[in-house]
């Protein structure tokens, strides 16, 4: 499965070993990870708050490069970002006209349009919902995975 892979800026500079470990995993998964090289960070912490407008720019540049690698999913793995990222596309794709003037925006700098065909997934959820968890039942690929999905990362189905 081919997805858009966001490592975000913690796995990037501070906690490599997030990055590191999907890389080595996502083979194991059959993950295709389309790296996005070109953007920055989805604003983490509070900015949303303090900036909105901006907090919400930076995370439509994000879902606009990885929808023009064609894929599906935006998988992150950060709980942040996946946070951030999920809030956006879901004020992006509920409301035609913010989108619009977002993309505008973006067009201004050179960034590709979005029209809202991503969903966000973290690695974690890719795992326990889809082909990855089947995957990592088979013997001959002597894969265990040990989660630490942070405080605000909810699995589906638990509660």
């Amino acid at each position: 499965m081919k997805v858009a892979y966001y490592k975000g800026c913690l796995a990037s500079l501070s906690a490599k070993e997030l990055d590191i470990s999907t890389q080595a995993l996502a083979p194991l998964l059959d993950l295709e990870l389309d790296e996005l090289e070109s953007v920055t960070c989805c604003g983490a912490g509070d900015i949303h708050e303090a900036e909105p407008d901006y907090y919400l720019h930076l995370n439509a540049r994000i879902l606009a490069y990885a929808e023009a690698t064609g894929a599906e999913t935006l998988m992150t793995i950060c709980n942040v970002c996946t946070l951030n990222l999920r809030q956006a596309n879901w004020q992006l794709k509920g409301d035609e006209a913010l989108r619009e003037r977002v993309n505008r925006n973006l067009a201004a700098v050179g960034v590709p349009r979005y029209s809202g065909n991503v969903d966000v997934k973290h690695l974690l959820w890719l795992i326990a919902e889809g082909e990855g968890y089947e995957l990592r039942q088979v013997e001959d690929r002597h894969l265990e995975v040990a989660a630490g999905r942070g405080l605000q990362l909810r699995l589906p189905g638990v509660k």
